[in-house]
């Protein structure tokens, strides 16, 4: 039986979380740490998929999905299926397992990585292709079933990889930049899923408006100047550029008093370190050398994070 394998990566903000949703400029990489989908046709009519978050089963109908089974988190994965038969005019069953390097509720993307994985393979499987703008858009689609409110930061990234620019729902890969220092991930392991603190500050929005548009200015004009920055591979000004945006979301009331610890704890060690993705826990991202990456982890994981260095991957890694 075809068998497909499809890898997406997961992703960091260098510059953005929040402000972006609301149209401000974002500056994002992609990781290599993976979501892996290995998907087998079928010669039935149904559809199975299997991860650490659950199952999803459906019975084809046409070029529509009958679920008979589907976990929470894998529920929304019906309507993205039936865009792609509806796009290409046919349908196929298939096995799916899903197999994941990136924590839930954590920062890193995970759930639009698992979409941009899983809908890759299906059109992979049905021998089809997507361009790259049309594939942001498949999955940026998943992530709002998902996510309910959200930007297509995630989306774009997963699926350009490399480092990203993102204004607005306008996104492209900035080709002219290299992420030559390690990026070290501290996992809190405070989950709490994006579409909660994105409420969050959507609430704080509607009661402080002028404060929190003032706050998100201020995140625009630092993810300007990152940009800018990371061209010239000045890493010390990005670091302190990277704190100031820590600061910002701080006033947001995303970060958390653990974050805040470890991140005081590791400041001299480090160019900077600041949250990754919508916060309330999750991750936070440091930018150091290498001969540093090892002193840095063991701080960090004396204080309870799972701290791990990684690389910032680009459009050709971990094409499958």
């Amino acid at each position: 039986m075809q068998k497909i394998v499809s890898r997406s990566p997961g992703e960091i903000f260098f510059f953005g979380e929040h402000a972006v949703v609301y149209g401000r400029r974002a500056v994002v990489a992609a990781i290599d740490r993976w979501i892996t989908t290995t998907l087998t046709k079928n010669n039935d009519e149904y559809v199975q998929i299997n991860s650490s978050l659950g199952t999803f089963n459906a019975k084809l109908h046409g070029l529509r999905l009958d679920v008979i089974k589907a976990d929470v988190h894998l529920a929304p994965f019906a309507h993205g299926i039936e865009r792609i038969y509806k796009r290409f005019g046919n349908a196929t069953g298939f096995t799916a397992v899903i197999e994941s390097e990136l924590p839930v509720n954590s920062g890193l993307a995970s759930s639009a990585a698992s979409s941009a994985s899983l809908l890759g393979g299906v059109i992979a499987l049905m021998d089809k292709t997507l361009s790259e703008e049309d594939m942001v858009h498949l999955v940026f689609r998943s992530e709002i079933d998902i996510q309910k409110i959200g930007s297509i930061s995630g989306s774009a990234c997963t699926v350009l990889r490399g480092v990203v620019g993102i204004t607005g729902n306008n996104f492209n890969r900035l080709d002219d930049i290299v992420v030559e220092p390690d990026v070290i991930i501290a996992d809190s392991r405070e989950s709490v899923p994006t579409s909660e603190s994105t409420g969050c500050v959507k609430d704080i929005l509607y009661k402080k408006e002028r404060e929190v548009q003032g706050i998100f200015d201020v995140i625009h004009s630092l993810a300007t100047r990152g940009e800018e920055v990371l061209r010239q591979k000045d890493w010390r000004t990005l670091g302190v550029l990277m704190n100031e945006n820590q600061s910002c979301l701080k006033q947001l009331g995303v970060s958390t008093r653990k974050i805040d610890n470890a991140i005081e704890s590791i400041k001299l060690l480090v160019y900077g370190s600041k949250i990754t993705g919508a916060g309330g826990g999750g991750c936070f991202v440091s930018l150091c050398n290498k001969e540093q990456v090892p002193g840095v982890v063991t701080i960090l994981k004396e204080q309870g994070f799972n701290a791990y260095s990684c690389r910032i991957c680009t459009a050709g890694d971990g094409a499958g």
